[in-house]
């Protein structure tokens, strides 16, 4: 092997080095982001639950199953399934 082709192994190996750090730091990254998106949604879940339960906790003739109530409802199933979603994300990374 002459010295040229040694040293165009050496400089491949070096670039695909490099190119699977930055493959990782990118991965990372958008695990952190997601991550941080999971934890932002469970803030806005302690929120929506809250809500509920101060609609739970009105006296019987306010204590009723309205539109809002339904709206409130649906809310927190989306907010359910996109942190489901987002775990799902995290296991697959």
């Amino acid at each position: 092997m002459s010295h040229i082709q040694f040293y165009s192994i050496r400089e491949s190996r070096g670039s695909y080095s490099i190119q699977t750090e930055k493959e990782r730091e990118k991965l990372q990254m958008e695990l952190k982001n997601i991550e941080e998106a999971r934890r932002a949604k469970y803030a806005t879940l302690k929120l929506a639950q809250t809500r509920l339960e101060g609609r739970h906790d009105r006296p019987g003739n306010e204590n009723i199953e309205d539109a809002a109530h339904a709206g409130l409802l649906e809310e927190l199933k989306g907010i359910v399934d996109s942190i489901d979603a987002l775990d799902e994300q995290i296991d697959k990374s």
